[in-house]
């Protein structure tokens, strides 16, 4: 038999990824292929990239069996990924992120399809879909994309249209009810004039939490169908068309309360059936019974428009795009049978995005002998959204119309009433105008200068308000409305310098600044608290960096020391702020993030690749004087001192029978919390994922067979903790997916 390797897609993180790497074989050597990406505007190796990139090929992605981003967590030690639902999800890298799934606010983290931005990226991160290549950009990304990422990017690139015809179908089957189906069809329309491609997919799987009145479990069910056109009139000329639709519903949206505590429960309940609806909680961390099991729908649709004509010195590219996104979701946030508090959220959103972008080309006259390469443009984005949330407590809540009627001696009598509801609904336009540019300088033949710099202004006008059926009581007691115009601008640069110390070792050093635009309260009991606007962030980013491709080729090693200095960062929490709970956001003074990564992979045979990522970090708040006491020193959230995967990936030349591939990976986290106060019910103690697959890989060169197993040792871990004031009581958490394993069949025509 013959042995042959394939790269594992857990070897990442600071560009020591490889995805689709093949094997450049000779007569008898073996080696790492360069891999392209297009993170900075232009094709060009990843290892020659000066920044901290990390790319993930089609062929990865297939081989790691991803059905959604959350994966990106068990292959970068830097990388958190999860969230309440799948409509709330949060990304941090190297701690930077939000938690914030509200209008009001940006996310820390910029996610690109096609090089389109969109700021409710819970449609990008579920349900991946023909995806040709995955990059991940660490640190502030402005002088290169359109909209202003300050904590990094996620730019996601998929397949598109091609001459020949080819398709794919793809089923699967798994434990707890998961199954999956997509396909994808392409080629010419038109010979040589005009492509298309059609890709659809269908994934479903029983929720982990069941509720045990209605028997409904939080499944989400994903659909998604992507339409692509690409015209090529001239050979300078291409015209892309994509129109994408995504969707996902779940029949109920549960968790369980933080340590089985009933949340908001009326005094007036009897503490033996509290005690016994906390026991009941406890004992079964999955099942509880609840009030209204609750649901989930997401739609999102999205159409854009790229062109791009490239000319002997110069490449001209405008893209288009326009989406909505319509968003409802009902959760009994009480968390027990009692009819104590729902919370329903409607949101809708509409954006528009226009990029214009100029840059340099090979070899042409404004390269100066391809010593220069530069990119230039301007974006303008909108973002028109509203959202209503509603709190509703019932009669065995603390907030509910019996305890008012008893608080205020029958003075205020609510108890015709079903609930005490209080809404707060929020219509936010954003505006936003962004130019931007950088260029690459060769000082000499090993050493580069780069500088780029970007302009961003940000117009935010929005109208908070504020309702109550029961007025006089908490904690919305009367009706307001309260309207603003909120204004923000930020100049950052960016510096690089790169130094080749050999024709396979290079270094960097970094300084970049990000910014991020300040925003709206949400769920906040008076108008003065929605009048309490949050203030921009910014970072400060040094780092050093190496990349180098040793052993004649057959070892990367790569490292990067880096400093943020992270200024007025927007923190979310629910507190008591003296006129009842409120959802507050708030600025926290600075703070100081340093880190080291480390990423080695060997090929230390034909037949054998393995890999190591190690992450460290020191991330705590210098200042922060919140509303409700000092909390300097305190941890910053997702910040995980240590974090380390392991994996390999071994190919057995089966001869006239194909070939068969194993893949292992091993992903482990220190402690860390999901929350500035560092609550200790907002813990996460340290914890290690295995994930396992085996494919086959038959000899017709169409047909794999492919078996799976994630998070192999079953291990329960959480991946989202919200606390809740004393008031309230308790909390809300959600554990991440327990073992899921299962069996899959490609075919490609």
């Amino acid at each position: 038999m013959k042995f042959r390797l394939r790269l594992t897609p857990v070897a990442v993180s600071l560009a020591t990824c490889l995805p689709g790497a093949t094997l450049a074989k000779g007569a008898d050597t073996f080696a790492l292929e360069e891999v392209i990406v297009t993170a900075q505007k232009r094709a060009e190796s990843l290892q020659e990239v000066p920044s901290a990139i990390s790319a993930f090929g089609a062929e990865d992605i297939e081989n790691a069996g991803w059905g959604d981003i959350d994966k990106l967590q068990h292959a970068m030690p830097s990388v958190a990924v999860g969230g309440e639902s799948a409509a709330r999800p949060y990304v941090f890298i190297r701690g930077i992120g939000t938690r914030k799934f509200d209008i009001g606010t940006d996310g820390s983290i910029g996610v690109f399809v096609d090089e389109v931005y969109n700021a409710r990226f819970s449609n990008t991160l579920t349900g991946i879909m023909d995806l040709e290549r995955v990059e991940v950009l660490k640190g502030p990304q402005g002088t290169l994309y359109g909209r202003n990422t300050i904590g990094g990017a996620i730019n996601m690139i998929t397949r598109q249209p091609g001459n020949e015809f080819e398709g794919k179908l793809k089923a699967g089957i798994g434990n707890d009810g998961y199954y999956q189906a997509s396909g994808s069809v392409s080629g010419a329309l038109v010979e040589n004039a005009l492509m298309g491609r059609l890709s659809i997919a269908t994934t479903d799987a029983d929720g982990i939490y069941k509720d045990t009145v209605s028997g409904k479990d939080n499944n989400n069910r994903s659909n998604a169908a992507r339409l692509s056109l690409l015209a090529t009139p001239n050979e300078q000329l291409e015209l892309s068309l994509t129109a994408e639709f995504s969707g996902i519903d779940s029949d109920a949206q549960l968790s369980e309360p933080v340590e089985g505590l009933v949340t908001a429960a009326s005094p007036l309940i009897p503490a033996a059936t509290i005690a016994a609806l906390e026991v009941d909680n406890l004992a079964d961390r999955y099942s509880n019974a609840s009030s209204d099991p609750g649901f989930l729908e997401r739609d999102s649709q999205q159409v854009a428009f790229k062109a791009k004509w490239i000319g002997e010195n110069l490449e001209i590219t405008s893209i288009t795009s326009h989406s909505d996104e319509d968003y409802q979701e009902r959760r009994d946030i009480g968390g027990s049978a009692l009819d104590n508090w729902l919370h329903d959220i409607d949101q809708t959103s509409t954006q528009f995005s226009q990029e214009f972008r100029l840059s340099s080309v090979d070899g042409g006259a404004l390269t100066f002998d391809d010593k220069l390469q530069w990119v230039t443009g301007v974006y303008y984005f909108t973002d028109d959204a509203s959202r209503t949330d509603t709190q509703s407590f019932g009669r065995d809540s603390s907030l509910g119309t019996t305890i008012a009627w008893l608080a205020t001696a029958g003075a205020l009598d609510y108890t015709h009433l079903a609930h005490s509801s209080n809404g707060g609904f929020v219509d936010l336009e954003t505006e936003s105008y962004a130019a931007y540019g950088q260029a690459t300088y060769a000082l000499t033949p090993e050493i580069g200068l780069t500088l780029g710099l970007r302009h961003t202004e940000d117009e935010k006008k929005f109208s908070y308000e504020g309702t109550t059926n029961t007025p006089g009581w908490v904690p919305v007691q009367a009706n307001f409305l309260v309207e603003d115009t909120l204004n923000y601008s930020s100049t950052d640069p960016r510096i690089t310098v790169d130094y080749q110390l050999t024709e396979d070792a290079m270094i960097y050093a970094t300084y970049s600044s990000g910014f991020k635009s300040g925003g709206v309260q949400f769920q906040v009991p008076t108008p003065e608290e929605a009048r309490k606007s949050f203030d921009e962030e910014t970072l400060q980013m040094a780092e050093l960096g190496l990349k180098s491709q040793l052993w004649n080729d057959r070892l990367q090693f790569n490292a990067a020391l880096y400093r943020y200095n992270y200024e007025d960062q927007q923190v979310q929490s629910i507190i008591n702020t003296g006129s009842g709970p409120s959802a507050l956001t708030q600025n926290a003074g600075k703070s100081t993030m340093d880190g080291l990564e480390v990423d080695v992979v060997a090929m230390l045979a034909e037949e054998l690749t393995v890999n190591v990522s190690y992450s460290y970090q020191d991330a705590t708040f210098d200042e922060f004087t919140s509303i409700d006491g000092d909390r300097a020193g305190n941890v910053m959230a997702f910040s995980p001192e240590h974090a380390v995967t392991i994996g390999f990936n071994y190919v057995l030349d089966l001869g006239d029978s194909g070939e068969l591939s194993f893949l292992g990976n091993y992903a482990w986290k220190d402690d860390y919390y999901f929350d500035f106060d560092n609550n200790e019910a907002a813990f996460q103690s340290a914890y290690g994922v295995a994930n396992l697959a085996v494919w086959w890989d038959l000899a017709d060169g169409k047909t794999r067979i492919r078996a799976f197993c994630d998070n192999c040792g079953d291990k329960e871990y959480l991946n989202n903790v919200t606390i809740f004031p004393s008031l309230l009581g308790g909390g809300a958490q959600s554990w991440a997916t327990p073992r899921r394993y299962g069996l899959e069949m490609t075919y490609n025509f």
